[in-house]
């Protein structure tokens, strides 16, 4: 850069005093941008832009700046010129702070002060719909200053939050008007999207339901904008594209501007319903409604499109609907109807997802399931399982069906029903290992299946010896679930096969319980898991004294872990409190039940001895 030769080229702008001064006639403005460009150009060398920060030439820029906007937005006519000189004077100043936070500093400013370019023009200039009939003199400005602000903002939470108080709305504003022609200019959208979510990730105070109204249906128009990448299956995906054209379309397809404006649109929707507490769905719900139909439809609409960043993208905008629907202030009522109409007709799981976790969320007690339950029934629920290929779709599905299950509903799952329901709980249970927040949920809808589901119905899915799907999960998961269901066997009149019960006792003696946070060797069990492991015990020792069980399983093959529960029982004697009371009154009846059936032995082996004076401590 010829520093000097610039600066001579500068010096009726700098020297003006006052700026209205400055020689606007159009040979003057055409040298001025001219030199301004040749700035611009220089500046993106990193030195270049050392040299206008300690030469005090970026802050005579931002002096003139301030000036020249001030007779745009003040003066009623010739404003145009001035337009074009603060454009370029923009684009500058927006180069200069690149990986400059020296620039960056003289450019802000101190940030407790109003900074009248930031905090007010650059505002306004969002604001403008119209200088003219050269619409390129308007995208040009608004983008720099867009591109001025994102520079500054850069890896600094302060700037960022600071520049979000007043310019959010500003921002809203743009893409109010850019949202009907955002592809004519795709990066000036792409930028503002991107500033926008990086406003409400660090500040998403003052949003109301009718701008997050306007960014549902702005995320439903760029869905169908979404460019679809078809995969030609004839062609191996190891063949190396040698075509030049071939590759440009490719690289035009990876760079599809409508991918990352829906990005930034999902993920500032997200971040607002997920972190703005004043939002208040009671007071419109009309409006709330249709926010969550817009959503629905983007979920359609991209489900049957192929693009880059699709799980993402799919999984953020029912993460929106699950944060828009769990809101305090939102019965979901009046989604209640579409989404029983999704679940019943819709086949594209990240919708069926989105409406199970609508309507589960609708459901706040039992009156709430039961008028819920005459318009959709389980048999219309369990179906919709096998729609699901990411695991986070399963978490309203599992949700709501644990809300809708009680003893009466489960008196009409029928054997197909049943079928795959078993599919679709072994499949949730193979994906908690990598997606664990599903783990409560399967375990709470196992948990409630076991207490309503007749023992007939248990009893015969257990001995189906065509599918151990149900079983095998229950074993693998083992802890209270393995104690319920063989609670359930274990009161049938017909007798269960000894092998199934030594599986479900060796996984009950593993002693996993799921509701002890930590899952390392050593972290314990609960109160509740003790309490249902001795109660399970004492049903099986019961039914072995009145020889309704030939075989006593757990003296002959479980007999170590069997020693280890009756010592933790026993140590929990001199508690007072109701849980470990609790406890140990089964633990009692298991040692009465114990004693009975060791006298019954002519010669007790070590362990047996052991468990029968343990057992005799109960007692003294």
């Amino acid at each position: 850069m010829d520093y000097e030769e610039l600066l001579f080229g500068l010096q009726p702008i700098i020297n003006a005093d006052p700026i209205n001064t400055i020689p606007i006639q159009e040979v003057y403005l055409e040298s001025y941008l001219t030199v301004l460009d040749q700035l611009a150009v220089s500046l993106r060398a990193p030195n270049n832009r050392d040299v206008v920060g300690h030469t005090g030439l970026l802050s005579n820029l931002l002096r003139v700046l301030n000036g020249i906007l001030d007779i745009c937005f003040h003066n009623d006519y010739q404003n145009l010129p001035w337009f074009k000189l603060a454009s370029e004077l923009i684009r500058c100043i927006a180069n200069s702070l690149i990986d400059n936070n020296t620039n960056r500093e003289i450019t802000m400013g101190n940030v407790a002060n109003k900074n009248e370019i930031l905090d007010y023009y650059i505002g306004r200039i969002l604001k403008l719909t119209s200088l003219g009939d050269d619409e390129t003199i308007l995208e040009q400005l608004q983008m720099r200053s867009i591109v001025l602000v994102k520079n500054l903002c850069l890896e600094s939470n302060e700037y960022t939050l600071k520049l979000s108080k007043t310019l959010k709305g500003p921002l809203l504003s743009f893409l109010g008007v850019s949202q009907h022609v955002y592809l004519n200019d795709p990066d000036s959208a792409v930028l503002a999207t991107e500033l926008f979510n990086e406003f409400v990730q660090v500040n998403c105070d003052g949003i109301k339901i009718e701008e997050l109204r306007f960014l549902s249906l702005f995320i439903e128009r760029v869905s169908k904008t979404i460019e679809n990448i078809v995969i030609d299956e004839d062609v191996e995906s190891t063949e190396i594209v040698t075509n030049s054209t071939e590759k440009e379309e490719k690289e035009e397809i990876e760079d599809d501007p409508s991918v990352d404006i829906q990005m930034n649109l999902i993920m500032a929707a997200e971040a607002i319903v997920s972190k703005n507490y004043t939002l208040d769905f009671t007071s419109n719900t009309t409006e709330t409604t249709n926010i969550q139909l817009s959503l629905f439809n983007a979920l359609e609409i991209l489900s049957v499109k192929e693009f880059h960043n699709k799980l993402i993208i799919m999984r953020r905008i029912v993460s929106t609907i699950g944060h828009i629907s769990a809101n305090n202030t939102n019965s979901n009522r009046n989604e209640q109807e579409i989404c029983i109409d999704i679940l019943k007709n819709s086949q594209f799981g990240y919708k069926l997802a989105a409406a199970s976790i609508v309507l589960s969320n609708s459901i706040n007690c039992k009156e709430d399931a039961n008028i819920l339950s005459k318009q959709l029934e389980i048999s219309d629920v369990i179906p919709i399982g096998k729609y699901f290929r990411d695991p986070m779709q399963f978490q309203g599905y599992l949700d709501l069906l644990k809300k809708l299950l009680n003893l009466s509903s489960a008196m009409f799952i029928t054997k197909d029903e049943m079928k795959d329901l078993s599919t679709v709980i072994k499949i949730c249970h193979d994906q908690t290992k990598y997606f664990s927040s599903l783990s409560p949920l399967l375990d709470n809808l196992i948990n409630k299946f076991l207490v309503t589901v007749p023992s007939s119905t248990i009893k015969n899915i257990v001995n189906d010896p065509n599918d151990s799907l149900f079983l095998d999960v229950i074993i693998e998961r083992g802890g209270i679930l393995v104690c319920l269901l063989l609670d359930k066997l274990l009161v049938t009149r017909d007798s269960i096969s000894e092998d199934i019960l030594d599986k479900l006792f060796k996984s009950a003696f593993q002693f996993q319980d799921s509701s002890v946070a930590s899952s390392q060797e050593g972290a314990g069990v609960s109160m509740s898991f003790l309490f249902h492991i001795s109660k399970t015990i004492g049903i099986y020792l019961r039914n072995c004294a009145q020889d309704k069980i030939n075989n006593n399983i757990i003296f002959t093959n479980h007999i170590d872990k069997f020693l280890v529960l009756m010592e933790t029982l026993l140590s929990l004697k001199d508690k007072t409190d109701r849980a470990s009371e609790s406890c140990f009154n089964n633990g009692k009846f298991v040692s009465g039940m114990s004693i009975e059936l060791l006298k019954n032995i002519d010669v007790l082996t070590i362990d047996e001895t052991k468990l029968y004076d343990i057992s005799k401590e109960y007692f003294s």
